[in-house]
């Protein structure tokens, strides 16, 4: 079930809209700022402690405090959004081009890797040390771009969750 939801952050009207289902719960902020979302799961091994999941008053209160988190997040965003760009282009310039290659192109090369595999080029060994070393430096890559990104937001005071720096590298046009 989809439902406007508002609360007030510092004397400004912050609204969104609430998407719950029992076990899932996601908020997207439709004003001041709009375009971004976050949520919450209840795993399966947890829904017996959780029989009523997010329908009720707690999912309403997970809800607003969502709310409440994005606002934060997204007026530090907009409000420092260059420093983030020019901290993750440094960030990409001085990277070590072995050790932390971009997801998009860790993609090409294991299917280029793969193929070596499969024509008989690389043995098992090979192909799986090279596999490893590759998905390895993707890690490197995203690890090192969410600590540039997350030093900003952390001397703001705002929080930064993984799917928040997905988000933000999203729309600065990087990789996540």
């Amino acid at each position: 079930m989809k439902e406007p939801i508002e609360v007030s952050v510092d004397g400004q009207r912050v609204t969104g809209i609430l998407d719950c289902g029992q076990w899932d719960l996601s908020v997207m902020i439709t004003s001041p700022y709009e375009g971004f979302n976050s949520g919450l799961h209840i795993p399966f091994f947890a829904r017996n402690h959780n029989p009523e999941g997010y329908f009720g008053e707690k999912g309403m209160t997970a809800a607003l405090e969502i709310l409440k988190t994005l606002h934060g997040w997204v007026r530090v965003f907009e409000e420092e959004k260059g420093r983030i760009k020019s901290s993750i282009e440094n960030v990409v310039a001085t990277m070590d081009k072995e050790s932390c290659i971009a997801p998009s192109e860790v993609k090409e090369r294991q299917i280029i890797l793969r193929r070596q595999f499969k024509g008989g080029e690389l043995n098992q060994k090979q192909y799986q040390v090279e596999k490893k070393r590759l998905s390895q430096s993707r890690i490197n890559y995203t690890s090192t771009i969410y600590d540039a990104v997350e030093k900003v937001f952390v001397e703001r005071g705002a929080k930064l969750s993984m799917d928040l720096y997905e988000q933000t590298a999203k729309k600065l046009g990087f990789e996540a």
